[in-house]
């Protein structure tokens, strides 16, 4: 400190050593794990007391419980079956699996039964969500050494490259190889474990990643037949035993072939009879899905914006920028829920130079 510096009032602090630097570190360290220990029994306190209240209450899972009550997609669901049996004789991970669908179809509830199958540690996250490094080695932190440990990436395609490459060494080696800010290549070896990806868009995921799969499956749009079952187990495990057949296929037809829907229409149902105390009719369905305003063809406003849309241009043509700014929701829900779902109804067609009304759309669009 300078004889000005006194002066003036101005006291420095001498510059910390290695060693003060180390002993803050330690300090905060000590300051945090105490903090984290009050959470977690102010935490625990509270669960205790939440726990203790009355009446418990009953929550019925969306989602199979087991591939006994898994429904549809036959052929994948006796390979994953097949899979699972062998790497339990193997004493092996299961083998990394890709899965490929619209959303909707699944993919998530399949990770969960193989996980459950397994009794295996479960780790969820998005491709989105690894933004970098330490975002990953942070997943990789929560795997366990005590059970089988399964890395669920949702929408894979997401991942940046250099995230992407990582995870190469990791699925192939089971080690973890990264550059520290000095160019020092520390790896990190990793408990064996198993990577299902899933994807809505397989053309954008890396080729490299890909091929690192042993397993991909494409997830087919699910039947109307599969629909009614879905919606008949959901209700079984709901407690309604007896329903009316016309009424399961009035909410199967207008799920989009997408079991997500299907359990939701069905959820609010029977959640709309509570307004009115009423019971469930097909009268009832067809009432609630005229206010939803969601026709017998499963079509919803967007679906008749766009089609309408189509039929005033020259030759009932239009490009995607066009047909998004006309009827005025963004470009990836037009292409993933409005266009693939018209597709599938064969309502239109794409190909050079926009989206085409098709003879079906035509007609769709006089009525």
């Amino acid at each position: 400190m300078s004889f000005l510096d006194g002066l003036m009032g101005i006291h420095k602090d001498p510059r910390p050593t290695t060693e003060d630097l180390w002993q803050q570190e330690q300090d905060r360290q000590v300051r945090h794990d105490i903090r984290r220990q009050y959470e977690d029994a102010q935490e625990i306190e509270s669960l205790q007391e939440f726990l203790s209240r009355q009446p418990y209450y009953k929550v019925t899972l969306d989602r199979p419980r087991n591939f006994d009550e898994y429904i549809g997609q036959k052929n994948m669901k006796e390979m994953v079956i097949a899979s699972l049996e062998a790497c339990k004789i193997k004493k092996t991970p299961f083998p990394h699996t890709l899965f490929w669908a619209e959303a909707g179809l699944g993919k998530t509830t399949i990770a969960y039964l193989i996980a459950e199958s397994l009794q295996a540690n479960l780790i969820i996250t998005s491709g989105g969500q690894l933004e970098n490094k330490n975002e990953l080695l942070n997943i990789f932190k929560q795997f366990r050494d005590d059970r089988k440990n399964i890395l669920f990436i949702d929408e894979i395609h997401s991942i940046k490259r250099k995230i992407s490459e990582m995870i190469y060494s990791a699925m192939e080696d089971f080690r973890l190889d990264f550059t520290t800010k000095s160019d020092r290549v520390i790896s990190l070896n990793l408990p064996p474990f198993t990577l299902i990806g899933c994807t809505t868009n397989m053309a954008n995921l890396l080729t490299p990643i890909r091929q690192r799969f042993q397993n991909r499956f494409h997830l087919e749009p699910y039947t109307a037949a599969d629909l009614s079952l879905i919606i008949y187990a959901y209700l079984k495990r709901s407690g309604y035993n007896n329903v009316n057949a016309e009424i399961v296929d009035e909410i199967s037809k207008r799920s989009r072939n997408v079991a997500r829907y299907a359990i939701a229409f069905m959820k609010n149902i029977l959640d709309y009879r509570l307004t009115g105390n009423k019971r469930v009719t097909v009268e009832l369905v067809k009432e609630y899905f005229e206010k939803e305003n969601i026709d017998s063809e499963g079509l919803n406003n967007n679906d008749r914006k766009y089609i309408a849309l189509l039929f005033e241009m020259k030759n009932y043509k239009a490009g995607l920028n066009t047909l998004v700014k006309g009827i005025g929701i963004d470009k990836k829900t037009v292409e993933e829920e409005v266009e693939s779902y018209l597709l599938r109804k064969r309502f239109i067609t794409i190909g050079p130079g926009g989206r085409y009304l098709t003879e079906k759309g035509v007609e769709l669009a006089k009525c």
